[in-house]
């Protein structure tokens, strides 16, 4: 396989951690990196395209679609872990973690 990915010009990349940074990066992911650090240090006040929220925009409506077979998927998924696993998953909704 890894003929075939160098044959269309493409690299084999280590899997990476979202969670933590690789050792070494570019500087303009550098860069990118503390544009976000200053971003998640702002308060939360919506999505906006230019800071300002437009009340209504996106109102919450019902669809008529069920979420019940996303909520037993998620359900599922943290059963099926251990603890330590489920602790690695999962954050409180007003973590820095929800905004990265």
């Amino acid at each position: 396989m890894t003929e075939e990915w160098e044959a269309l010009g493409l690299r084999r990349s280590p899997p990476l951690s979202a969670r933590r940074l690789p050792p070494a990066l570019s500087q303009i992911l550098l860069d990118h990196v503390a544009v976000g650090e200053q971003t998640v240090a702002e308060p939360f006040v919506g999505i906006t395209n230019d800071g300002t929220v437009r009340p209504g925009l996106f109102p919450i409506t019902s669809t008529g679609v069920s979420t019940r077979p996303i909520v037993d998927a998620g359900q599922a998924f943290l059963a099926a872990l251990a603890p330590a696993q489920q602790a690695t998953v999962t954050f409180p909704i007003d973590s820095d973690n929800w905004l990265r």
